[in-house]
């Protein structure tokens, strides 16, 4: 696919559909005028005029370049899968056959076979790069926790809480078993395992993604048998920050570190997710403002040396006069202290979704409004942000026809003899504690983009959708007055 070079006169123009509320609403309202699509220019998208709200990158990316790109069309109100093969040098349109409309992930078997997971209703897999789509055997849920053991013990742990107050539980082998989660306490949303897991350490085998009555996120530290307890609070989180989608250090278990990511703000823990600070990122300057992705380098460490992170900034400015969107990818190389805009390109007029592969590249959606008119797509970058583009150079040895043999690490002396199942890792701790690390006492581990380092790498606006509606990202706090802006996105169609 021919890279495009970016100019502010080639961006198209799409229409946009929000819910509003608010005293801001009008303002807003002014900013998302329907402008009409110039066909006869091509978008600078790798995937055309389409607006990204979900990237998985496959843990063999280095092998099968494989990448999941879950976007919206303005024009048909219809939900898309993009497939790349190759890193994102080229992209197709699976056929998504029986597919349910959520949020996909991608796990790697022992034979090194990759298979695309998602769930509503029910947990559906595909073994055939998202062609068509089967029932895998499990109930409801979000989006579903793939075990960083997954080619040894083929588990995901499901929250189903968040689906009609149904069971989470954890698939295993095709079957079912319930976990207790918080135990009724919250809404669970998703698990999130430690990238060391089934050990503990100073961070837990596993996290709970939740949020409580009030609407307000709640992080729990779980132990392996995915039993949570403790109640860790974002400071200064409102009504519809939950989902988050939380991100561990490549060494969670020793140095405790875990960054939150909600639909208003980026957290940082430094004691396994027993407390978070904020992370400020850029100055709003009286606007409404989201982070709907972030991302870690790989091989992350709070000691470092590699502190990378990066993160999408969507900024919204409500005056009549002059409505229009500002933001971006940001990256900070010092753990969030100080961050820089990336280089120039489309994502300045917002971005709104965020990826990083095992090689470092990154993957990343952007939805932007001005006068001039509106403008989505999805980028890469193979170096770190310093340049965005619609195609990277090809990555891995896929063949069409054929399916890559990938055998990735397994670290299976860390496993008991029966596997590392949460239910397995739960009976072997109760024999021998010291084999979990802190599994007899709880704990919490993370995930990238509510999944998890462990599976697919994987980003998306909020950790997982609720039935019927796949997000809703909150901007508050704008100049003249607090309000909210809802943008709702539900399964099926691109906007309400």
């Amino acid at each position: 696919m021919r890279s495009v070079t970016f100019s502010a006169a080639r961006l198209p123009r799409v229409r946009r559909r929000l819910r509003l509320a608010g005293a801001a609403a009008a303002a807003v309202s002014a900013l998302l005028v329907p402008f009409a699509v110039n066909a006869a220019t091509p978008p600078p998208s790798a995937i055309g005029a389409e607006d990204v709200f979900h990237i998985a990158v496959s843990p063999a990316y280095k092998d099968t370049g494989l990448v999941a790109v879950m976007s919206s069309n303005p024009g048909s109100n219809t939900v898309h899968l993009w497939i790349s093969h190759n890193g994102g040098s080229t992209w197709q349109l699976a056929p998504a056959n029986g597919w349910n409309h959520n949020k996909p992930v991608i796990a790697v078997d022992g034979n090194g076979h990759e298979i695309l997971f998602s769930v509503a209703s029910t947990l559906e897999r595909s073994d055939d790069y998202g062609n068509t789509w089967t029932d895998a055997g499990g109930g409801p849920g979000a989006i579903p926790a793939v075990t960083p053991t997954f080619a040894s013990d083929a588990t995901l742990a499901v929250a189903g809480k968040a689906a009609g107050g149904k069971p989470d539980y954890a698939w295993h082998h095709g079957s079912a078993s319930d976990v207790a989660g918080s135990g009724g306490a919250y809404t669970d949303f998703s698990f999130n395992y430690s990238p060391n897991f089934p050990s503990g350490g100073r961070g837990a085998p596993a996290l709970l993604n939740a949020m409580d009555k009030n609407g307000l996120p709640i992080i729990q530290r779980c132990n392996a048998a995915l039993t949570c307890s403790g109640a860790a609070t974002l400071p200064g989180a409102v009504t519809f920050s939950a989902p988050t989608a939380l991100y561990p250090s490549s060494t969670f278990s020793t140095d405790g570190v875990v960054f939150a990511q909600s639909g208003r703000g980026i957290y940082k823990s430094l004691d396994g997710a027993t407390t978070f600070t904020a992370v400020p990122i850029v100055q709003t300057n009286g606007a409404a403002q989201a982070t709907p992705g972030l991302a870690l380098q790989p091989g992350y460490t709070e000691g470092g040396p590699i502190r990378t992170l990066f993160a999408s900034v969507l900024a919204v400015y409500t005056d009549p006069k002059n409505p229009h969107s500002t933001g971006g990818v940001y990256r900070s190389d010092d753990g969030g202290t100080t961050w820089a805009k990336t280089a120039s390109s489309p994502l300045d007029g917002g971005s709104n979704a965020l990826a990083i592969a095992p090689d470092g590249r990154l993957f990343a959606g952007y939805l932007g409004s001005s006068q001039a008119g509106s403008a989505l797509g999805l980028l890469c970058s193979p170096d770190g942000g310093a340049s965005w583009r619609s195609s990277c150079p090809s990555v891995g040895h896929y063949q069409p026809g054929t399916t890559p043999v990938v055998k990735p690490s397994v670290k299976a002396s860390a496993c008991p003899s029966a596997g590392c199942s949460p239910v397995a890792v739960a009976s072997a701790a109760a024999a021998s504690p010291s084999a979990t690390g802190t599994a007899a006492t709880g704990g919490s581990g993370g995930g990238a983009g509510g999944v998890g380092h462990v599976g697919s790498a994987a980003s998306s606006r909020g950790a997982g959708p609720l039935p019927g509606v796949a997000l809703a990202v909150v901007l508050a706090a704008a100049a003249g007055g607090a309000f909210y802006w809802l943008y709702w996105r539900r399964r099926g169609s691109a906007a309400g």
